[in-house]
């Protein structure tokens, strides 16, 4: 489904700029280009963990809250009310069939095939695991799970499970890269080779690898403990460069202009990989500095650079580092909503507070005179008019009036931990919470009822359907659907 923006949203990110600031290239190299996408963008969340892309070039993002789809202009966004067992993603895999698989947090891998979900595998043993990766290999789909190892997807006439297949805990396993005949394995513990015969098996190369790339003609780049970039080659690295950075080196990719690029959590490198065994060649490393929380890199078909991190989604563009953010003495903290009223004010609900953003950029924070009090502000919902619908945890709900500035608290709603709020289509405001169920509260009647969620668990988010009825997503249980009474 489409995100409407502004409308409803409630995604943990880092305050983001809404003025573009530079990013300082070392060296005296231009600045790179890279736009920054968050959640104003229509990203379920700004901390993206995995990218892929499919054979029809759209680019598929995991979050903590929800996947997405980027078509170039829009995203999409799928979550457990498309069918998704689970919003907090992990891995992805586009398969040669363009089938899209999607690892969670509970172990649980998920296909969608047409934007349409297509199969559901419960995580192996019964075990709560992140998955870290999947990948094809020959004719079987292999997923790495956190503590497990590799696990392999099988088929039991229409439905798919999940089988052991190599690894433990001890061996770290984090990534897999097959090309042709050669399986790699990258973990914590170094670089293996996977023979997948009738036996498999793992061959450790070298304890010292971390991060490894195989890139489209199968050489495989490598980084070690020490920074050291280079070439496997007869079971040993040829370095190339030594990245000088205190940071983890989280990814490594090579593009089509034959640029290696290195990426920390902090910074990014790029190399010509012409200098790799060639005196000819310098290896001149440029560095880009100025990131936070990198946690992977990719490059697609259109030959873009692409960063994900905790704070958002970054694309090289050629000229310049941009990011966005609110322009505030206050410390970052986590933002939980935005909306925007019709005077064209923004409204974050963040970690401790409301803010308001003016059309002259100046920002308020909405306090206790506003009669708005402190706390984690989990949601806000504006209605078009001069209402705004805001959900405090430990603190209930509130009416905001953007006219006359002042709040009012729904004294109904006691001191509930507020997790999602929703303006149904016949005015009522919908409310979900931690651990007591979800509410429907009238404003004309002033009037509060209470629908109990399966064994009291929390409710994450919650929408409208055109016939009246409201959808949750309850944790660790799924989808319910509650359905107006007809009498």
């Amino acid at each position: 489904m489409k995100l409407r923006l502004f409308d409803r949203m409630i995604v943990p990110a880092m305050l983001i700029s809404l003025f573009a600031t530079s990013a300082l290239a070392a060296n005296g190299s231009a600045e790179p280009p890279f736009q920054f996408y968050t959640v104003l963008d229509g990203l379920t969340q700004s901390n993206v963990v995995d990218i892929e892309q499919d054979q029809a070039g759209y680019l598929w993002f995991t979050t903590a809250r929800g996947l997405n789809r980027y078509d170039g202009k829009e995203f999409d966004q799928y979550t457990i009310a498309d069918g998704l067992p689970h919003n907090s993603l992990t891995a992805i895999h586009v398969s040669a069939t363009n089938t899209v698989w999607i690892g969670d947090v509970r172990g649980g891998v998920t296909a969608i095939q047409g934007a349409q979900v297509i199969h559901v595998i419960e995580p192996f043993d019964g075990k709560i695991n992140s998955v870290l990766d999947i990948e094809s290999v020959d004719n079987r789909m292999l997923v790495v799970v956190e503590g497990v190892g590799i696990v392999e997807i099988t088929a039991e006439g229409s439905q798919l499970g999940l089988k052991h297949f190599i690894g433990d805990e001890s061996t770290g396993i984090t990534n897999l890269y097959a090309h042709h005949d050669d399986i790699w394995v990258e973990s914590t513990t170094g670089l293996y080779r996977l023979d997948i015969g009738d036996t498999p098996s793992l061959d450790l190369l070298a304890e010292s690898v971390r991060k490894i790339y195989a890139d489209a003609t199968g050489t495989l780049w490598v980084a070690d403990t020490e920074g050291n970039v280079g070439i496997w080659r007869g079971r040993k690295i040829d370095p190339v460069v030594e990245i000088e950075s205190d940071n983890e080196i989280v990814g490594i990719v090579t593009d089509r202009d034959n640029q290696v690029w290195v990426a920390t959590t902090s910074e990014l490198f790029n190399f010509d990989r012409r200098a790799a065994g060639s005196s000819a060649v310098a290896a001149d490393v440029r560095e880009f500095s100025g990131l936070d929380d990198v946690t992977s890199l990719f490059v697609d078909r259109e030959n873009s650079i692409w960063l994900s991190s905790d704070s958002g989604l970054m694309r090289f563009l050629g000229d310049r580092f941009r990011h966005y953010r609110l322009l505030t003495k206050l410390e970052p903290e986590t933002v939980w909503a935005i909306s925007e009223d019709r005077y064209g004010r923004f409204w974050f609900g963040t970690q401790t507070r409301l803010i308001m953003r003016q059309n002259d950029e100046s920002l308020t924070v909405v306090g206790e005179k506003f009669g708005i009090p402190k706390g984690v502000v989990r949601d806000i919902v504006y209605d078009g008019g001069r209402s705004l619908w805001v959900g405090i945890t430990a603190h209930g709900l509130y009416h905001f009036d953007v006219n006359s500035m002042t709040a009012t608290h729904v004294a109904e709603s006691d001191n509930a931990n507020v997790l999602d709020v929703m303006l149904a289509p016949d005015g009522a405001v919908w409310y979900s919470t931690i651990g007591s169920g979800v509410f429907r509260y009238d404003p004309n009647s002033k009037s509060m009822t209470r629908f109990k969620s399966p064994d009291d668990t929390s409710v994450y988010s919650l929408d409208a359907g055109a016939d009246g009825s409201v959808w949750y997503g309850a944790d660790e249980v799924g989808l319910v659907r509650l359905t107006p009474d007809k009498n």
